[in-house]
C-alpha cells in the first residue's frame, strides 16, 4: 500500500504489516490518498480525511480504473496514545480458497467471485456500518445453488457448508482463525474430505455417479504417501452417501 498526503509529491511504500511515520500531516481536514497495489492484478485508490473526531473504526472504499464498477472495502482502526495518532488499515476478513473450484460469496448487497487459480486472499467486508455486528455469508461452488447463510464470527471453529446442485451436494470445510494482530479473521475454504494414500501402491480414485453406478468424471492419480487436497474427487459428494472407486496402478513390462 502507498499512502501520500494530497498535494504532496512524497509517498510511502508500506509492505504488509509495516508502518510509516508521516510527520507533516495536519490533524484537521488533511486528505490522505492511498493506493492498494496490485491486488487482483490492479491498483485500487482510496481516500481518508484526517480529523480529530474520527471514529475508532470506519470503512474506506477503494476503486480501480476499469470499465466495471469494482470496489474493495477496507476498514481503518484509529488509536490515540501519548500524542500519537495511528491509523491501521485492515480487512475484516481474509478468505482463502483451497478447493481448486470457483467459489462465490454473497451477503446482502455484496457478491464476490473467487477464482480457483487465484492465489491471493480475498479481502472481504460486509457493508454494514458496524463491522463487528453479526453477519452471515452464503457460498456457491461452481454452478451449485447458494448455501444457507453461515457466520464468520466464531473464531477457532471448523464446520461444513453444503451447497446443493442438481445431482450432488458440494461439501466445503470452513475454518476460522484470528490473525496475529487481532483485527482480521482468516477464513479458509477447503475440501471437506481429504484422501491420504499411506499404502505402498500407486492409486487412482474416482467418484461413483448416483444414477449410473459408474465413475463420475476422470480418475485422480495419487502416488504413494502423497496427500491430495483441492482436486481430490471426494470433494464433490453425491446426495445420500459417499462412494468412491479405488484402483491400484499396475505397471506391465513387455520385453521385445
Amino acid at each position: 500500500m502507498n499512502p501520500s498526503l494530497q498535494g504532496s509529491a512524497d509517498f510511502h511504500e508500506l509492505q504488509e504489516g509495516s508502518t510509516a511515520d508521516i510527520l507533516n500531516a495536519r490533524i484537521g481536514g488533511e486528505i490522505m490518498d492511498m493506493v492498494l497495489v496490485k491486488y487482483q492484478g490492479r491498483n485500487w485508490y482510496g481516500r481518508i480525511r484526517i480529523a480529530q473526531d474520527m471514529q475508532e473504526f470506519f470503512p474506506v472504499c477503494f476503486t480501480c480504473d476499469s470499465a466495471e464498477n469494482l470496489t474493495v472495502d477496507l476498514s481503518v482502526h484509529v488509536t490515540r496514545l501519548h500524542g500519537r495518532l495511528t491509523l491501521a488499515v485492515f480487512s475484516p476478513y481474509w478468505i482463502v480458497n483451497k478447493t481448486s473450484r470457483v467459489l462465490q460469496y454473497r451477503a446482502d448487497d455484496v457478491s464476490v467471485k473467487h477464482a480457483s487459480d487465484f492465489r491471493d486472499v480475498i479481502l472481504f467486508s460486509f457493508k454494514k456500518k458496524n463491522i463487528f455486528s453479526k453477519n452471515k455469508l452464503q457460498l456457491c461452488v461452481s454452478t451449485s445453488s447458494w448455501s444457507d447463510g453461515f457466520s464468520l464470527d466464531t473464531v477457532g471453529s471448523y464446520g461444513c457448508v453444503r451447497c446443493p446442485a442438481n445431482t450432488m451436494d458440494y461439501l466445503v470445510g470452513v475454518s476460522i482463525q484470528m490473525s496475529s494482530f487481532n483485527l482480521t479473521k482468516m477464513v479458509t475454504m477447503s475440501p471437506f474430505f481429504t484422501l491420504v494414500n499411506k499404502s505402498s501402491y500407486e492409486l487412482e480414485v474416482g467418484e461413483v455417479q448416483a444414477e449410473e453406478g459408474g465413475v463420475n468424471g476422470k480418475w485422480h492419480y495419487i502416488s504413494t504417501t502423497e496427500v491430495r487436497t483441492g482436486r481430490v474427487c471426494c470433494f464433490t459428494v453425491l446426495v445420500g452417501t459417499v462412494c468412491v472407486c479405488v484402483c491400484v496402478c499396475v505397471c506391465v513390462c513387455v520385453n521385445v
